[in-house]
């Protein structure tokens, strides 16, 4: 999705979506790295419910061209899309996109340790 595509599906205030609906009062770039996040480094995905994910995007010169009101300093955009359909972007810098990978990596093996937890559980049970 471009820029002019955003402008012409959504209504643009000061730099940010006034439609109501997923991308409600979210930057003007939201939908186009929200159509890219599939395509990004995944850091979590959740099918519980109507399914949730987390994605790290890299900024390119391209994406600066498109939307120039990206700060200089943003290298990633992490897009977080909820399990109501809802997506949140957040710029980060190069350190910020480091620690967010570290976070998700240890969140996700912290739910890992805890289904194996489970499973042991439930094998133990089964034994019994």
């Amino acid at each position: 999705m471009t820029r002019k595509e955003i402008e012409q599906e959504f209504t643009i205030v000061d730099g940010r979506i006034t439609n109501l609906g997923q991308f409600e009062n979210k930057p003007i770039y939201a939908p186009y790295f929200s159509e890219w996040a599939s395509e990004g480094e995944v850091l979590s995905y959740h099918e519980e419910g109507g399914g949730s994910f987390v994605s790290l995007l890299e900024v390119c010169d391209a994406d600066r061209k498109e939307f120039p009101e990206l700060d200089a300093t943003t290298s990633h955009i992490l897009v977080t899309e909820t399990e109501h359909g809802f997506v949140y972007c957040e710029e980060l810098t190069e350190q910020e996109a480091k620690k967010a990978r570290q976070q998700y990596a240890s969140e996700e093996s912290d739910e890992d340790a805890d289904e194996d937890a489970d499973e042991d559980a439930d094998e133990d049970a089964d034994a019994e």
